[in-house]
């Protein structure tokens, strides 16, 4: 399976929710190669990919602010696939991934890893 999957044609895809675009960057980077190393695919999974794709432009109404679209975004993903997103950055994250869907930009499987927010979950800033 590991052969298979190194052969695959995958992209590694962030979403700035809370950081300029360059920091963004190095962080799905680091955290592509970690999530391959957890899964035991290696470091030249994430590597052989070159650099990873950022989408901007989702930090808005601001940082630790919940946005219109991301509480669309995580009422949509709760209702029909039971998954509780944090109010602010998995749904934000999760709106993007939405939008690139919708758009064509993104299109077959998606892997959707959210590092953080779970504090958040229940503090009533929800959808």
């Amino acid at each position: 399976m590991g052969a298979t999957l190194a052969a695959a044609p995958y992209q590694v895809t962030g979403v700035t929710v809370s950081r300029p675009e360059a920091e963004c960057r190095d962080r799905v980077r680091e955290l592509a190669a970690g999530a391959a190393a957890l899964a035991g695919l290696g470091a030249d999974l994430v590597t052989g990919l070159g650099e990873p794709t950022v989408l901007a432009g989702w930090a808005e109404p601001g940082y630790g602010v919940p946005s219109a679209a991301g509480q669309a975004a995580a009422r949509l993903v709760a209702g029909t696939e039971g998954v509780l997103l944090d109010p602010t950055f998995g749904a934000k994250t999760m709106a993007a991934l939405i939008a690139a869907c919708r758009s064509g930009q993104a299109s077959g499987p998606q892997l959707f890893l959210v590092s953080g927010g779970a504090p958040t979950l229940f503090t009533g800033a929800g959808p």
